[in-house]
Order: C-alpha cells, then sequence, then structure tokens
C-alpha cells in the first residue's frame, strides 16, 4: 500500500499544493481498515473550488472564472459482497450508515448522505454497474457554503466508484452526473454546474473559463484554462469564512432571483425585438436603453438583471485582465462584483455577517480585490491581498468580525490546484 502511495505522489502535484494531504490518505487508509476489515482499493480526490468571478451567471447562460482550491474531499472505497453502501463522514461521525442500492430514498434525518445517495442514483440511471461498496469520506472543505463543498463531495464519490469498476468517464461528464444529482429530488438542490464543473476541471497553476451557452447535452459550450499570475505582484488569494453560519441553497432566496431573471426574458423579448432566451443576450448598452422603463414595470427585477449583465461584462473583462497581467484592474473587477451582489442581487438578505466581510474588507490596507463567494446567503468572501499584509488584514477583519458577531473567522490562504482525480489505485 505504501509503494502505491508512493506512486501517486510522484504523478499527482495535488501533494504539493496541500501540505496535510499525505497526513490524511495515511490516516484514511488506516481508519478504512479499522472500520471496514479489509484495505481501501480506490482513494480518490475532489478540491473544493473559489468562484472567482461570475456570480450567479451560470443559469443565466453566462460567463464565469473559478479555479479548484487546496482543500479537498477523500474518498476511500473497497467493493463488498451484495448490494448494500456502507458509508461513513468524518464530518458527520454520528453513526456509519447503509445505503439500498436497489432502493435508494431521501433522508430526511442524516441530510448529508443524500449527495452520496443522488450520486450513486444517477451512475445507476446512466448504465454504470455498481456493485455493493464501503466508502469513508474525509473532508477539510469549509462546510458553510461558497466553496463547493457538496459539488467537492459528489464528484469525488463519483470518480471513485466509477474507477472502482472499471468505467472510464471524463471529468467533465462525471460533473454532469453530479450536477443533476445534486438538483433531482433526492437532494433538491438548485444548484447550477459551476460547482460541480469548476471541481471536476480545475487545473493547478490555472482558472477555468466557463461559457454557460448550452451546446447539446452539455450545460457548457466552452470551458478553457486562463493562466493568470498574480504572485508576481506578491499578492494571494483568501477565503474568508464564518463556519457558523450555515445556509441550503433550496431554502434560501436563490429559486427567487433565479425566477426574477427568467421572468424578466419576456420584457426584453418585446423591447428588443428578437427572442430573448436568456440575459447573456443582452448588451450593457440595451439595458442602459431601457433601464428606466424595466424600473418602473418592477425594481426588484431591474436591480437582478442589471447585476447578470454587468457581471457578465466583468468575467470577459476579468479574464483578459488576468491573461495580460493587469492585475489591479482584475482586484477591482472583483469588488466590483461584490459590491453588485450586494447591493443588487441581495446576496447579502438575512446575513449582516456577509455583508460585513465584504463591505469592510475591501476597505482595509492592502486588499485588492474583496467580494462574496458562492451562492450567497452565507458568511464567505474571496479576498486578494497583498502577502505582507495578511497578518494584518486577518486580525483586523477577525477583531471587528468577533466584536460585532461573536464568532471567529477562518481564513483560507490556498493557491490553484488540480480538479478530480485518483490518488490511490
Amino acid at each position: 500500500m505504501a509503494k502505491r502511495k508512493k506512486v501517486s505522489e510522484e504523478n499527482s502535484l495535488s501533494y504539493q499544493d496541500e501540505t496535510d494531504l499525505s497526513f490524511r490518505v495515511e490516516k484514511g487508509l488506516r481508519q478504512f481498515k479499522e472500520m471496514y476489515h479489509q484495505e481501501a482499493k480506490i482513494v480518490s480526490r475532489a478540491p473544493g473550488r473559489a468562484e472567482v468571478i461570475g456570480n450567479h451567471t451560470d443559469y443565466n447562460n453566462g460567463f464565469a472564472l473559478a479555479c479548484g482550491i487546496s482543500r479537498s474531499t477523500l474518498v476511500f472505497l473497497a467493493p463488498q459482497n451484495g448490494r448494500r453502501v456502507g458509508i461513513f463522514s468524518n464530518s458527520f461521525p454520528q453513526r456509519p450508515l447503509v445505503l439500498e442500492m436497489d432502493r435508494l430514498v431521501r433522508n430526511e434525518i442524516d441530510k448529508w448522505v443524500n449527495y452520496p445517495t443522488a450520486v450513486i442514483d444517477q451512475l445507476l440511471k446512466a448504465g454504470i454497474k455498481l456493485q455493493g461498496t464501503d466508502i469513508l469520506v474525509d473532508s477539510n472543505v469549509p462546510l458553510s457554503g461558497g466553496v463547493s463543498s457538496s459539488a467537492s463531495f459528489e464528484v469525488a464519490v463519483a470518480k471513485g466508484l466509477t474507477v472502482l469498476y472499471g468505467e472510464n468517464i471524463g471529468n467533465l461528464k462525471l460533473a454532469l452526473v453530479c450536477k443533476t444529482a445534486e438538483n433531482s429530488p433526492l437532494v433538491e438542490s438548485p444548484c447550477g454546474f459551476l460547482d460541480q464543473g469548476s471541481v471536476a476541471a480545475a487545473k493547478r497553476g490555472k482558472f477555468v473559463f466557463f461559457d454557460f451557452q448550452p451546446k447539446g447535452d452539455s450545460p457548457v459550450s466552452a470551458t478553457k484554462l486562463v493562466s493568470g499570475d498574480i504572485t508576481k505582484d506578491k499578492l494571494s488569494f483568501v477565503i474568508v469564512v464564518d463556519n457558523d453560519v450555515k445556509r441550503m441553497l433550496g431554502e434560501t432566496g436563490y429559486p427567487a432571483r433565479k425566477k426574477s431573471c427568467y421572468d424578466s426574458l419576456d420584457f426584453w423579448s418585446k423591447k428588443l425585438g428578437r427572442k430573448i432566451a436568456s440575459l447573456r443576450q443582452v448588451s450593457v448598452e440595451e439595458f442602459l436603453a431601457y433601464k428606466d422603463e424595466l424600473e418602473k414595470l418592477d425594481g426588484v427585477m431591474r436591480m437582478r438583471v442589471e447585476h447578470i449583465i454587468y457581471e457578465n461584462d466583468r468575467v470577459l473583462k476579468a479574464t483578459n485582465a488576468l491573461k495580460t497581467g493587469k492585475t489591479k484592474e482584475f482586484g477591482n473587477l472583483l469588488t466590483e462584483s461584490g459590491r453588485s451582489a450586494l447591493e443588487l442581487y441581495g446576496l447579502d438578505e438575512r446575513t449582516p455577517e456577509l455583508t460585513l466581510l465584504v463591505n469592510r474588507g475591501r476597505e482595509i490596507d492592502g486588499v485588492w480585490g474583496m467580494r462574496n463567494m458562492g451562492g450567497g446567503f452565507s458568511g464567505i468572501a474571496l479576498a486578494l491581498v497583498e502577502n505582507d499584509r495578511l497578518p494584518d488584514f486577518e486580525e483586523e477583519l477577525g477583531k471587528e468580525y468577533k466584536s460585532k458577531f461573536g464568532h471567529r473567522l477562518e481564513f483560507i490562504p490556498f493557491t490553484t490546484t488540480n480538479g478530480a482525480e485518483i490518488l490511490l489505485s
């Protein structure tokens, strides 16, 4: 077993990105054997993801820029006889659970298990011949929402299961299976493709650009890797998260915002004299021409639409800024995105924690860019900070936040890292 791990270390740069990864793998292998009385045959890994810019643009057929982060979900697997799946997660250590592959149902008590249940269900529907399996899950991806802990979990499970049973499925196809799983009645989360797509397609040292114009059966028409080096300006990305603020997409204002965008399409089709199938087809100039009319019709809808149209424009500008080394411009676009998400899209609704993080964080010396991250309605943000100012940034923001809400913030500097992969087989 140690020999196989050494080979995977030589072939996976993730061990360099996550300094504790080797320890977590070794610990997980020991825990798996103690729990299931056999050795794990497969260890799969999928990172969390950072939505760098492109907020709620995915379901509007727009653009987004994301990357994998150096936090991950590890899944340890081995086959067992029969049609049962035993699963245990170190994040929910109450007890191991058992899934009946021929009777996969929603669990209303241990809701975390609905994610792998839905993945198994979709793999079976896709014709993947699964058998009984023992599974152990270990994750250090924050669960508060915003870095796609659920997508990381789903994709790592899907990757591990398909490799364990000899199915060669590309990562983006696996990501689509996992998105379908999360949207299904077993989970009922209305996420778009950005989460699973980012987790699957991420690459060390790169950003992933998504064009969410559907093409055939795929929710994206293009997925491109974008080079960009923030280290030349002695900067780091850092995720700021309050792990005590929990949210579920289906229980927030996410569906209402999605509906508001879709409901505006009839207005745009009539005003522009052509069929508008998504807000990506409305330019900034066209929005400005009819902004006042939309405001009179529905002021809230105008705000939601304005955010999406300008956010698409910001993604394209930010991508170009990264490519051309215009880091200051890139940081300013991040801050503009965060301001728009809060003031126009209202992603801090009932979440004063997010308001403080974004608005106060961007005022601190050494911050080049600051925005919310993820679907919103949680306490998580992304900052672009000068390396020598990181300690002061953490101290200043952490102190003020604790004084206001009584919670400690977690600060997670990260590097861009690889997407879904097999560490041991």
